[in-house]
């Protein structure tokens, strides 16, 4: 592989020197072909030797700078092809070097597979690069890679590290087939571990399965045992997003009361879609942690010796041809500082080989970031070096290459008064991608120092419990990365329109970077998108698709001889659509009546007609809750009825009313306090006869606006048992509130 290595990369570059060998102060290939021939000849010889190592060190630095010059210096559409195939290549710096080039150029959704395929590397390096580049692409899948990862969350080294613990220790036999370990995750509760692996998630589950000795269990199940002390290590899991497959839960070890000394273990799989692996996870309750396994020391390679040595080491950088090694050694130093010690450099070395770069260093004004590359929501730390001391200055970012030097897409511009300083430039939320020039200017609008960074494009990260909803249901929605503007949007689209639509469905962030909101589902059944967006800006930040549903279907009806009805459950939501199936009726049909239980045979609070001899419905329900039957209704009688029962809805807001007493005369004014009411000025409260439907009552009251506060209601003149109820003007189906009165004479 290294002689493979070696004369591949030695083609590839060679082909590529005349375009550049002789345009650039900053790199030259002037010396690579002989020491790429050197290189080969010594590996051929022994690729394993000391001298073999030795030699690609020479050559490597040189190759990082071609890969490194082609981003700066060429576009995408010349280099990228080239580019996709070295940040693929089995050489970590040739391809975190090759990642980096392509990212200043502007990857595009073709890089994303080679991207996450080095996202998954052994080394920190080419992880590091990898998310960097995932973070520029608007894809769904990248944008929930990069999400996953915590700010730095690989580190720069290139020694790489493995699967770090002890599978006895972490309650597994053995790991799956190619199982490893995702470095770049952070764990989503303490005592989580995340992992892919080879096989496919069966391969995976029945491994697992055996280890156990146990079958597979849903997370539900999972839930209702664990749930109720454990909820927060396991809500990733029950509330999957859009990029996990269902997840299957397998009990490794269990005790009846989980502690610390004697955890429960258990093994979640599942297939990672951003990934395009199986993925498992281990979760160990009540949170234990797993301790790593110290990592044994290598002895070092050989140091080579001769000319050889010049070139011994891990950086970037080609030393000049005739440059003694210990000059060479203490400007590599001065580098590794980013310019610190260049003052040093020439006391030592005062007709050194890098005598102009140092003087430039201490002489000159310099600019730099602490990145290449921001995405739209990031802020640039910007650091100032060798200014006069008298400078009058100020930071400004503007388009490459715009003349414009004083104008700025940056929120305001930092003065620079002092030699040397660091300060942090924001930038507007809506800016458009591209290379930007960050410069510093003096009073009369001139550079005084100049460096360039690439700006990409922001993407949001939208999360939903589940990618299933029934028309009217509430969706809470977790947002991350937004723009933290006020008016933010999050939307609902039909799926498939186009992608600068939002949708009728709306609602304002309210400035959070992250956080939740709830939106409706659509009444009308079909494939919708969520979408995000940045205030005005036109550009979609984040979609993910789910389902709106019709309703549940009932079972199938066999071999009716008279009308009969079915439903999919005996208890349903109020307010809820539900589907009625019908079999046995006349040819030209009949009614299905829905009444409350034991009502007169032909009363009804909901119908339907069925004009044929089967076939199937929809009703919708009442709001009020209790015991109904659901009737065929065949020639003026009850021919058939099914019970079902009607409930309250979940998380309806609830108001508060408060009476000083109970029992009333006919005509006494009732005092009621309400708390809790909307706050909309046609919120009412109402007095209506017990068991009345909603829209029916004796009088009402409207709140004008109150969330809390006093009303007066007249008692009914006719002696009887009366609720008081509360209702919000956005939906008078709810019943937010009742107590119950008595009217008696007196």
């Amino acid at each position: 592989m290294t002689t493979r290595f070696v004369a591949a990369a030695a083609l590839s570059l060679f082909a590529l020197q005349p375009a550049f060998a002789e345009e650039s102060e900053r790199f030259t290939l002037n010396d690579y072909p002989d020491r790429m021939k050197a290189a080969i000849e010594a590996c051929e010889a022994a690729p394993e030797g000391g001298v073999c190592q030795a030699h690609l060190r020479s050559v490597l630095p040189s190759t990082v700078d071609a890969l490194s010059f082609l981003g700066y210096e060429t576009s995408y559409a010349d280099s990228g092809a080239f580019l996709r195939e070295f940040a693929a290549f089995p050489e970590p710096y040739i391809q975190a070097a090759a990642i980096y080039a392509l990212a200043r150029l502007g990857a595009t959704a073709e890089d994303f597979g080679v991207f996450r395929d080095a996202v998954l590397s052994d080394i920190p390096g080419v992880r590091r690069a990898a998310l960097g580049a995932l973070k520029l692409l608007p894809d769904a899948a990248a944008q929930e890679i990069v999400a996953r990862a915590v700010t730095m969350p690989s580190g720069s080294n290139f020694e790489a590290d493995t699967l770090p613990f002890d599978p006895a220790e972490a309650g597994v036999v053995a790991w799956p087939e190619g199982a490893r370990f995702l470095h770049f995750q952070p764990l989503f509760r303490k005592g989580t571990y995340v992992f892919i692996a080879s096989p496919d998630a069966a391969a995976v589950l029945a491994s697992f399965e055996a280890q156990a000795g146990s079958k597979a269990v849903g997370m539900g199940e999972i839930e209702a045992r664990f749930g109720a002390a454990y909820g927060d290590l396991l809500k990733p899991w029950v509330e999957r997003n859009a990029t996990l497959g269902a997840v299957q839960a397998v009990v490794l070890k269990d005790v009846a009361t989980p502690s610390e000394r004697e955890p429960v273990t258990l093994a979640l799989v599942y297939e990672d879609y951003a990934l395009g692996a199986t993925g498992f996870a281990l979760v160990r309750l009540p949170g234990e942690e797993l301790s790593r396994p110290p990592r044994v020391a290598e002895a070092p390679p050989p140091a080579p010796t001769g000319d050889a040595a010049i070139w011994w080491g891990k950086g970037k950088f080609t030393p000049k041809e005739g440059a003694a090694a210990d000059d060479v050694a203490a400007w590599r130093a001065v580098l590794d500082a980013d310019g610190a010690g260049a003052a040093d450099y020439l006391a030592a070395f005062p007709n050194g080989a890098y005598r102009a770069e140092a003087e430039a260093l201490v002489n000159g004004p310099t600019i730099t970031t602490d990145q290449d590359v921001y995405a739209e929501t990031d802020t640039i730390k910007v650091t100032w070096r060798g200014l006069p001391a008298d400078v009058q200055g100020q930071l400004t970012l503007g388009r490459a290459g715009d003349e414009r030097l004083s104008d700025t897409q940056a929120t305001e511009k930092p003065d620079v008064t002092t030699a040397e300083g660091t300060a942090e430039l924001a930038y507007y939320s809506v800016i458009e991608p591209g290379v930007y020039d960050l410069r510093l200017i003096d009073s009369a609008n001139e550079a005084i120092a100049t460096t360039q960074i690439r700006i990409g494009l922001a993407a949001a990260l939208l999360t939903i419990e589940r990618d299933s909803f029934k028309p009217g249901e509430d969706i809470a929605v977790a947002f991350s990365a937004m723009g933290g503007k006020p008016r933010d949007l999050i939307t609902i689209a039909k799926k498939g329109t186009p992608l600068d639509e939002t949708g009728a469905v709306r609602v304002e962030t309210g400035g959070g970077a992250e956080g939740k909101v709830t939106l409706t589902a659509p009444k009308e059944p079909g494939e919708y998108e969520l979408r995000a967006w940045f205030e005005r800006d036109p550009r979609l930040r984040a979609r993910i698709a789910f389902t709106v549903r019709g309703p549940d279907e009932p079972p199938q009806i066999n071999d009716a001889a008279t009308p009969t009805l079915a439903m999919a459950a005996e208890s349903f939501t109020a307010n809820e659509t539900i589907a009625v199936r019908f079999a046995g009726y006349p040819a030209n049909g009949g009614s299905i009546y829905l009444a409350a239980a034991g009502a007169a045979p032909g009363a009804y609070v909901a119908y339907a007609d069925t004009r044929t001899g089967s076939g199937l419905v929809e009703m919708k329900l009442p709001p009020e809750p209790g015991a109904y039957e659901m009737r065929a209704f065949v020639g003026g009688a009850v021919a058939f009825t099914q019970l079902l029962t009607i409930k309250v809805a979940e998380g309806a807001a609830q108001a508060t009313l408060t009476l000083a007493k109970t029992s009333f005369a006919p005509g006494e004014t009732i005092p009621i306090d309400f708390a809790g009411m909307s706050g909309a000025r046609n919120d009412y409260v109402a007095v209506a006869a017990t068991g009345a439907r909603y829209g029916q009552y004796e009088s009402y009251v409207y709140t004008k606006g109150a969330i809390e506060g006093r009303a007066e209601l007249k008692a009914p003149a006719k002696p009887g048992t009366y609720e008081i109820r509360a209702f919000f003007k956005e939906d008078a189906t709810i019943l937010r509130g009742s107590v119950v009165i008595t009217v008696a004479a007196p």
